[in-house]
């Protein structure tokens, strides 16, 4: 069993705040990896334009996990965010 005799709400605020920027950080670092590893995805991407980039079925799979990977990271990075601005504001 814990007991908690007292609180300090300054540090409790401190130690989340800090866990929620060391989490942002992660979070932009991991979503900066996985950009630099899927660079071959978003050239391809880009030099199709409007036509289907993907031969194969296979690739067409592999190009939605990415982006759809990217997106979730993307909204992760969001979240934290707007969590990180609730924190400092109260």
């Amino acid at each position: 069993m814990i007991y908690l005799w007292s609180v300090v709400d300054a540090q409790i605020l401190r130690n989340v705040t800090n866990n929620v920027c060391t989490a942002l950080l992660n979070l932009r670092l991991r979503r900066q990896h996985e950009v630099d590893i899927g660079k071959n995805w978003i050239e391809r991407a880009q030099e199709a334009g409007d036509m289907d980039e993907n031969d194969h079925d296979a690739d067409k799979l592999n190009h939605r996990k990415f982006c759809l990977g990217l997106e979730r990271l993307y909204n992760s990075c969001l979240q934290l965010d707007e969590t990180l601005m609730v924190l400092e504001d109260f």
